[in-house]
């Protein structure tokens, strides 16, 4: 299992917006001891990494790092005072994000949280038995602490990538977007999805600055909301952080500390594997490097009964056209042809 550790250097990996504004506005801390995850180029014959998605083989002929964000929500027991056990928070939103060390790029690559794929089903007692078919969010539900739901998610993340390296996570609630807002002094979006059920002011069209409990009911919602699947959801997450980049950048001008009272404010609530010189390398590498942007992974979404929990949720099929596509691109893949 990874270990465990508090990240005592940067705030720069908050969630999903928070990454963005310290590639763009340098809510960095520079550490000078030697970066983790530093390594060879894809030189030799040993040093070669593969991915394998659907019946190709692809080589990835640059120097990656990639990292998983992920943001939790409320339905699990993580104190263990549900059902007198211990289940963690469904993963409501999951994001790679892909540092290419070769060209001085990064990347980002959404999944759907209602992805179907294998995942692991892992007892309070961290023992792993059969996989099941189900929602990739499911993933973090099973095992016997948030550590070992985020390491499952991982997982699932990985193999549905054709077992693609990730090199460490991050995670929060997604409560905690109340914090970042509350940081930045609000986020200014254009709603466009009627959320006037939620809250009567955001009607769509209107441009509005987001109070903390509205940005959470922005990023958050879902059900009754557009079509109702998780694609307008995160349509509105990605409108979210390029509203959050332009606020940071004002706070920013105003406080320098931005990154140091986020500090105080989310330490003790992240769960992740990486340590502080590991972060603080990620966001050094985005703050020097160019960003290529969202690569978004299409398919198809219907409703069903995967869950077997008597109830009917609505499940993403993603193309596995799409998905070698997005990651030739965002990942510099050479396809090698049918194995």
């Amino acid at each position: 299992m990874r270990r465990k550790t508090k990240i005592k250097t940067i705030i720069s990996i908050l969630a999903f917006a928070a990454i963005v504004a310290a590639a763009a506005f340098g809510l960095h801390y520079i550490d000078t001891r030697p970066d983790p995850g530093g390594g060879k180029d894809q030189g030799s014959a040993a040093d070669r990494k593969y991915v394998y998605i659907g019946d190709h083989e692809y080589e990835v002929t640059h120097n990656l790092e990639n990292y998983l964000l992920i943001g939790s929500d409320d339905s699990g027991s993580e104190d263990g005072t549900k059902k007198g056990k211990y289940h963690g928070g469904l993963a409501d939103f999951i994001m790679l994000l892909v540092i290419d060390k070769t060209d001085d790029t990064y990347g980002f690559l959404p999944i759907d949280r209602d992805t179907i794929t294998n995942v692991p089903i892992i007892d309070e007692k961290g023992e792993e038995g059969e996989d099941a078919e189900e929602q990739i969010c499911c993933a973090r539900w099973y095992g016997e602490d948030p550590d070992q739901g985020c390491e499952n998610t991982v997982d699932c993340v990985s193999d549905l990538l054709g077992a693609l390296e990730i090199d460490g996570y991050y995670n929060i609630n997604m409560h905690d977007i109340g914090t970042l807002n509350h940081a930045v002094g609000g986020v200014t979006v254009t709603i466009k999805d009627d959320l006037t059920k939620q809250d009567p002011a955001m009607k769509p069209g209107a441009a509005i600055k987001l109070t903390d409990k509205q940005a959470e009911i922005f990023v958050r919602s879902r059900m009754d909301v557009g079509d109702g699947t998780n694609r307008s959801r995160m349509d509105r997450q990605q409108a979210y952080m390029d509203g959050f980049r332009e606020a940071a950048k004002a706070k920013m001008s105003e406080d320098p500390d931005l990154a140091n009272e986020l500090y105080e404010e989310l330490q003790d609530r992240a769960v992740t594997d990486m340590p502080g010189n590991r972060v603080s390398a990620v966001a050094n590498h985005m703050y020097k490097g160019k960003c290529l942007g969202t690569f978004n992974i299409e398919g198809r979404h219907k409703e069903g009964t995967k869950l077997n929990d008597g109830l009917v949720h609505m499940e993403f099929y993603p193309s596995e056209d799409s998905i070698a596509a997005q990651m030739i691109k965002l990942c510099s893949l050479r396809d090698n042809g049918e194995i």
